[in-house]
């Protein structure tokens, strides 16, 4: 009988993470809300267009807004995620309008927020320090660059690693 192989890959003995082979946006779908909705239209303009998977509907926050501003996503269980991607609503001449954020998870307490990231540029990948666990996670947008107030086509969460599982030859076979 011929022998296949499909997949071969190496890693480093040293590192104590491994890739996600097909990562899943986590927030696809999940309950999500805001501290601002553009004049108050949930139809156009809703929390939850920005995890709804749909890159022609967005979620806007009103003009001239009282900051600070918060995204939030609840998922539905646990989840364990290392990177967020958003796709920002910018101005015509390409300016983003988020200047300062950070993004927190919610505790196991479930009541309080703690920062994991913060920064000023949202148009890259937002790699978090490490793999974190949690039942929501929320943007928190505390400076813009303009009168514009914050607008999302998505907002998604991934996890782009997973750690590194010791196992004896016996399970290996």
């Amino acid at each position: 009988d011929p022998a296949s192989l499909y997949t071969f890959s190496v890693f480093n003995s040293a590192d104590t993470l491994w890739p996600v082979n097909l990562p899943v946006n986590l927030a696809q779908g999940a309950p999500t809300s805001a501290s601002s909705v553009w004049d108050g239209d949930e139809k156009q303009y809703s929390a939850s267009y920005a995890t709804d998977g749909n890159t022609s509907t967005r979620w806007a926050a009103n003009d001239n807004p009282k900051l600070p501003i918060t995204l939030t996503v609840n998922f539905l269980k646990e989840e364990t995620f290392d990177l967020v991607r958003i796709n920002e609503v910018t101005y015509g001449d390409g300016t983003t309008r988020i200047a300062a954020f950070t993004l927190q998870t919610l505790g196991e307490d479930g009541q309080t927020w703690n920062d994991v990231l913060s920064g000023t540029d949202i148009s890259a990948p937002l790699v978090l320090p490490y793999l974190t666990r949690s039942t929501a996670i929320q943007i928190v947008i505390t400076a813009l660059t303009g009168a514009g107030g914050p607008s999302f086509w998505e907002f998604s969460v991934y996890q782009t690693a997973r750690e590194l599982t010791t196992m004896t030859d016996a399970e290996l076979l």
